[in-house]
């Protein structure tokens, strides 16, 4: 159970002088209602944005008016605080349009999704901390809202928890819930509970990659760790699922893909650049000998637009004070099941890809390679694209610019892109600087062997088929063709055979909800696609670093 009072680090001195400002400007205002009009929006027209701005502006206002008070035990922030929770208990669903699309009544307001658990998650460590300084009132509705939206519908056993992320934060909703608010029903739910935790943990090959990307590594595994850890506390250490060799592995896994300036491996659905929990990385430093990470690159109070509750709590209660500026890890690393090659050096750096085309947020791109120059991205993957309907519809690889292999740097051959399937492919070396896979399957041909080789500030991409084939190479910079050469900010690219360069400039929406504020509404994606002049059974690209 957390105290009343907040440890003063440096860094939560930041966070509540942010917080702070963030109260204020909610006392000159009362919570508003979130309107039908808006609630049906995605069934009608697929729109989610309108109405989650006004649901996550009612976690903003609660979650800063309630760590202002919590702080500075001032009274103007008190009935602020209760309007905020009444306000949030009023909602007539705690989950959002876009996870309840089309459902009735009591299954609306009964769903267990990702923003129905974050929600009863912070009501009881809230109903925890304050305790008896909340009205008896609120305390009572916090109880009949959390057991009628969350326990019970637990119980009914007819709430579905997918194999990815959503199972790690259901479940830690659900933990909370019965440790704080009912911890005379836990014995109860265990059995229950378990499987459920079983399912985040199934979606991780045994490796500990998350195939999901990084920020999903954040929040799934966040979460999992919030839940295992007031599961240990609830069952006075009977259960500790920290200890498992797997876990383990999954606790280093943002270590091993971050490399400068916060840029980090971007495959999946990813953004290119990702800060770590200032809690979650203090917990797992002492957990499992986590690293910390530089001390530059930590969320802030408005890195994270959802502004969720159980990511703030955690970084304010366990939070460390640790000064490593600048710091990265060099080296090699590869994940053997999931197929994930990471090379970084003081120079050039490049990750690499094989795995298979039906992986958790799966993009096609089989084969696919980012190159880092220092502290940004020069080459390859540009994340992930803004969240409509469609996106995790049969149109994922149609309509959108960033999902399709087209989108990646990948080989187009004899005129046809990536496949949707889920054979793996052979990986024939990834060591020393050299990553070598055969992605034939993922265009359903025999063989095309692929070969990436770093030397220095030097990079190679050799690719060997006896069918036609053309190359793409993606990069958020504006390429340049001089003859038979490409400049693409830093680099130089030259073929080993004279080729036929086109530069296409393809505009997309990122999603900048999330790790994404200081991105254009509308990016754009520049694919280079080079075509031998003559038939060829062998061409190398050579990125050099320019002088």
């Amino acid at each position: 159970m957390f105290p009343r009072e907040l440890p003063k680090t440096r860094h939560n001195l930041r966070v509540l002088s942010e917080m702070r400002e963030m109260a204020d400007a909610y006392l000159e205002s009362a919570p508003e209602c979130l309107p039908y009009s808006l609630f049906i929006l995605f069934q009608t027209t697929g729109e989610r944005v309108e109405y989650e701005e006004k649901y996550f502006d009612h976690r903003r206002r609660l979650n800063s008016l309630f760590f202002t008070y919590l702080d500075t035990k001032d009274e103007k922030y008190y009935l602020p605080l209760m309007d905020a929770l009444f306000a949030v208990l009023d909602e007539y669903s705690w989950s959002v349009p876009a996870h309840v699309n089309g459902k009735n009544v009591p299954d609306t307001v009964g769903k267990i999704d990702l923003f129905s658990a974050e929600t009863a998650y912070a009501l009881a460590e809230i109903d925890s901390i304050l305790g008896d300084e909340l009205p008896a009132m609120i305390r009572e509705r916090i109880r009949f809202e959390t057991d009628r939206r969350i326990v019970t519908p637990f119980f009914s056993g007819n709430q579905k928890y997918p194999k990815n992320n959503w199972s790690a934060v259901q479940s830690a909703g659900v933990i909370a819930a019965l440790v704080r608010l009912f911890p005379e029903r836990l014995d109860e739910a265990i059995p229950r509970l378990l499987p459920i935790i079983q399912q985040f943990l199934d979606s991780y090959n045994d490796d500990g990659c998350c195939m999901e990307g990084s920020l999903y590594w954040i929040y799934g595994f966040g979460f999992f760790t919030y839940g295992a850890e007031l599961l240990r506390e609830g069952t006075k250490g009977k259960i500790n699922l920290f200890d498992n060799p797997k876990v383990e592995r999954m606790a280093h896994f943002f270590e091993n893909i971050t490399f400068r300036d916060g840029y980090v491996v971007p495959f999946a659905d990813s953004p290119l650049q990702c800060k770590m929990r200032v809690g979650l990385a203090c917990f797992l430093h002492h957990e499992f000998g986590v690293d910390y990470p530089d001390s530059n690159l930590l969320f802030a109070v408005r890195d994270d637009t959802r502004f969720r509750f159980a990511d703030i709590l955690h970084d304010l209660y366990w939070s460390e004070d640790f000064d490593t500026a600048g710091k990265v890890r060099l080296g090699e690393f590869f994940y053997e099941n999931s197929h994930w090659y990471i090379y970084r050096t003081e120079g050039l750096s490049f990750c690499a890809k094989g795995g298979h085309n039906m992986e958790p947020h799966n993009h096609n791109d089989i084969g696919n390679f980012v190159l880092f120059d220092g502290e940004k991205t020069v080459l390859g993957d540009l994340g992930w694209e803004e969240y409509v309907r469609t996106y995790f519809g049969p149109r994922r690889y149609l309509d959108f610019i960033l999902t399709p292999s087209s989108g990646h740097s990948v080989p187009i051959i004899d005129g046809k892109m990536q496949t949707t399937i889920d054979k793996k492919v052979e990986i024939i070396q990834a060591k020393d600087g050299v990553f070598a896979l055969d992605i034939g399957s993922a265009y359903d041909v025999e063989h095309f062997l692929r070969t990436m080789k770093m030397e220095g500030n030097t990079f190679t991409v050799t690719d060997e088929c006896d069918l036609p084939f053309s190359e793409r190479i993606v990069t958020g910079y504006e390429p340049k063709v001089d003859g038979d050469t490409v400049l693409i900010d830093t680099l130089r690219l030259t073929t080993s055979t004279p080729c036929d360069i086109e530069v296409t400039a393809n505009p997309y929406r990122p999603r900048r909800i999330i790790c994404g504020e200081h991105l254009k509404e509308v990016e754009t994606a520049n694919f280079i696609t080079l075509t031998p002049k003559a038939p060829t059974a062998s061409l190398t690209l050579t990125f050099t670093k320019l002088a």
